[in-house]
């Protein structure tokens, strides 16, 4: 498998940076950077990396004039410059190369072929897949799931339901959120191809990286209804009420009809789990026959740290 490395003017966010000197690194590296483009590394065992993209808003248009503004005092910059030099000389960050990706992507095409003849679940994935063995190790952990294990866990995981929906997962960042468009080509399965299909839906981790913090939005077709979980509880950003607006209006034929619903309950006390609570909430809504008690029940439950992270070790077990 080929690989590309990554330019010095791209800068890398790290989930698992830890420490005050790593925290100033990674701050050095995104400083001394005025391009869209960044990269998101995929684990903390190698320095493989997944390119990314923010938007060109008005407000990104700001940061960087106030940054090139900050340039010229040299005080910043010349603190900066070390920092991410020597961030650099310890990595070899890399990303797969064009050619990789596509052999990638046909045998992911193959799969999910597999998966309509003996109509399981089958699961569109946006990002490049993890190694199997890679996000199982990630679920044994006492730390922060990645990008990549946390989507890759939820297709799998639906892949094993006995019902017959097809559901997407689609990770997304909270920046990215308004060009969210869902991919329906060839690799869709004929029942979702429909403009409003009558069943199944989308699962969407979303990702926001100033907080490094998951939250999950579901979209069910068959119940005509979108529902928010945060296991932070925390308040709706207005990014995330934006993009709820936006799938009722592209995904449903009737959006006046569409029900909205947040789950107003905090599981979380810790500040690592949210991956796994977000994992969990999909694994409750996809497959409810009946979408509204699955919701009620949900919010009743008391989920601690411990059983959250034991509920990541039995999907490893089930999932080796």
């Amino acid at each position: 498998m080929g690989s590309i490395k990554l330019d010095s003017h791209t800068p890398v966010y790290d989930p698992w940076a830890q420490g005050f000197f790593e925290q100033a690194c990674q701050w050095a590296d995104n400083y001394l950077s005025c391009t869209n483009r960044y990269a998101v590394l995929q684990n903390k065992t190698t320095d493989l990396i997944c390119l990314q993209e923010k938007p060109k808003t008005m407000y990104r248009f700001l940061v960087v004039a106030l940054k090139v503004m900050s340039f010229v005092s040299l005080v910043l910059p010349l603190i900066a410059l070390p920092l991410k030099l020597y961030r650099k000389s310890v990595h070899d960050y890399h990303f797969i190369s064009d050619e990789a990706m596509s052999f990638s992507s046909k045998e992911q095409q193959s799969a999910r072929k597999q998966s309509v003849i003996s109509e399981e679940v089958v699961v569109i994935e946006e990002l490049p897949s993890q190694p199997q063995d890679e996000a199982l190790e990630n679920l044994k952990t006492r730390g922060m799931l990645t990008n990549t294990t946390v989507s890759s866990v939820i297709s799998r995981l639906s892949k094993q339901g006995k019902g017959k929906p097809y559901y997407f997962t689609q990770y997304r960042e909270i920046t990215s959120l308004q060009s969210f468009t869902l991919i329906k080509n060839s690799k869709v399965p004929t029942a979702m191809k429909k403009p409003f299909p009558q069943e199944g839906g989308i699962c969407i981790p979303i990702f926001d990286p100033t907080i490094k913090h998951f939250v999950g939005v579901f979209v069910d077709y068959q119940n005509k209804a979108i529902v928010y979980y945060d296991s932070l509880n925390l308040p709706l950003k207005k990014e995330t009420k934006i993009f709820l607006e936006k799938l009722k209006k592209e995904q449903f034929k009737e959006p006046s009809k569409v029900v909205v619903k947040e789950i107003n309950t905090c599981h979380q006390s810790d500040g690592i789990n949210c991956g796994r609570y977000v994992i969990y909430f999909f694994t409750q809504m996809m497959g409810s026959k009946n979408l509204a008690k699955t919701i009620a029940s949900f919010e009743k439950e008391v989920i601690s740290s411990e059983e959250i992270y034991q509920k990541g070790l039995q999907w490893a077990k089930q999932l080796s």
